[in-house]
């Protein structure tokens, strides 16, 4: 090959080369927000725009608006460059792109990355009289599209008025899980994210090793509820929140849901759960149940039969190799009453043990009827015999309760039989189990709510006495032995 060829073809590469340069072919950049992409109404963001170390310039526009809202020169080491948002507000979410310039290109834009804005009452309650935010937000009829919504200006505005009617107006979703947020291993589950407040849409977000959302319309119900229903795999042993909002709204987002975390059941040892005063508790009163291992677990779970949600409690660990956790019960209503299970976990792990033996919680004074408890023959017994506790009521009750004061077993359950108009059952009682002085109460339940108890009934006290001493003949010496 001469050398004139070689040139002519070097200078048409060159050329070449140059000229898809000028065309936009630099790479296109990366866009995404900290400290995520759903900001809490108030609160600062940051986008970020990455692109290579031959951008001079890098601009971020909104969808919708016809300029880019602000240039930045890069940041060293000059291959991305931070856009501020000191407050957070519905002015600034939308679509964003970015992208940059070289000294003989641009380059094309980014993905998409998507702001929302939700809304915090928790933000709200903790406003003063004053807000200090942007000017440009402030300002009534100027819009963001129009001008670069940052800058240095800034002002004090009291609209904590308007604040609180534009969470108020929010409010967030609830999320529950069907049937029970502690799933088997290999089962599904339908998390439900509901609110009254008429959203169009939501979106439920999963933070853990399946990190991910989804989007779902909402089911509108004749109460004018709207839900939407998630159906989960157990494989996804993350975090879950859900958010709602309206379509004519799509980045303006409620707050957060309650998070709810499902529960997949190990092999891991059992922990124990007992109630420090028994499972037996007056209507408003309140109760301590505690979940307890020789394991040394980071974290203890409480879940309820029939209940949607879990709830969760960091473990301590008052002596070496034990770990417990405490759940109070503060209160308790109707709706406490039911059957509880406890698992234990540890802080890097997704897995839970095995649950604990289930703990009923009984709750007293539900009922308007009072049993009455008598000891036949008597309360009166001997060490080694037994004695007949019975309970009646004239009001219809399906099973009957007997527990002894300061006993740490259960109560003991006995379905009712029906004669002469009154309702009964009898418990035998035997000495070996009885300790002078123990007391005895007796409670009436019906079959459509097994917890939920009558009032106690008087208390009976058995009194155990020793058997009595038979004094047998003391054998005479024989008269005749000492001839």
């Amino acid at each position: 090959m001469t050398p004139t060829l070689t040139a002519l073809l070097c200078l048409g590469l060159s050329l070449g080369q140059r000229i898809r340069v000028q065309a936009g072919t630099l790479p296109k950049p990366t866009i995404w927000a900290e400290p995520g992409s759903v900001i809490n109404w108030g609160r600062p963001v940051t986008i970020w725009c990455q692109g290579t170390l031959e951008a001079k310039e890098y601009h971020l526009k909104r969808a919708g608006s016809p300029a880019p809202w602000d240039r930045k020169n890069p940041q060293e080491p000059r291959d991305k460059a931070k856009f501020s948002i000191p407050h957070m507000t519905e002015n600034y979410a939308g679509r964003y792109h970015c992208r940059y310039l070289s000294s003989t290109a641009r380059s094309a834009p980014s993905d998409p990355l998507e702001l929302m804005v939700a809304s915090s009452e928790r933000i709200c309650r903790g406003l003063t009289s004053g807000f200090t935010l942007q000017k440009r937000v402030c300002s009534q009829g100027v819009s963001p599209s129009h001008s670069p919504p940052w800058g240095n200006e800034e002002v004090r505005a009291p609209f904590n008025t308007a604040l609180r009617s534009f969470l108020g107006s929010i409010g967030k979703p609830t999320l529950s899980a069907w049937p029970s947020p502690v799933v088997t291993a290999g089962r599904n589950v339908t998390l439900q994210c509901g609110s009254l407040r008429g959203f169009g849409r939501f979106v439920l977000s999963e933070e853990g090793e399946h990190e991910g959302s989804w989007t779902l319309d909402a089911q509108r119900h004749s109460n004018g509820e709207t839900q939407a229903l998630f159906p989960m795999s157990s494989s996804h042993r993350g975090t879950f929140r859900c958010y709602g909002y309206s379509k004519n709204r799509p980045h303006v987002w409620s707050e957060p849901s309650d998070p709810l975390e499902l529960l997949v059941p190990g092999v891991s040892r059992k922990p124990s759960l007992l109630a420090q005063l028994g499972p037996i508790v007056a209507l408003g009163q309140s109760l301590n149940l505690q979940c307890r291992s020789d394991v040394s677990y980071d974290r203890f779970a409480l879940s309820k039969e029939g209940a949607h949600d879990l709830t969760q409690c960091l473990g301590r660990q008052p002596q070496g190799g034990l770990s417990q956790a405490d759940f109070p019960l503060v209160r308790v209503s109707s709706t406490h009453g039911g059957r509880y299970r406890c698992y234990g976990g540890h802080n890097l792990s997704s897995e839970w043990s095995a649950p604990s033996e289930p703990l009923d919680v009984l709750i007293t004074g539900e009922l308007p009827s009072t049993p009455s408890l008598s000891a036949q023959p008597g309360p009166n017994m001997s060490s080694g015999e037994n004695v007949t506790l019975r309970c009646q009521s004239r009001n219809q009750m399906d099973s009957f309760l007997l527990s002894k004061d300061g006993g740490a077993n259960p109560p003991l359950r006995l379905r009712s039989w029906h004669r002469a108009q009154m309702f009964l059952a009898n418990f035998t009682v035997s000495s070996v189990t009885s300790a002078p002085g123990d007391t005895y109460r007796c409670y009436g339940s019906r079959s459509s709510n097994p917890y939920l108890l009558s009032q106690p009934s008087a208390p009976l006290e058995l009194m155990v006495s020793a058997p009595d001493t038979i004094n047998l003949p003391q054998p005479q010496p024989d008269s005749k032995s000492g001839e």
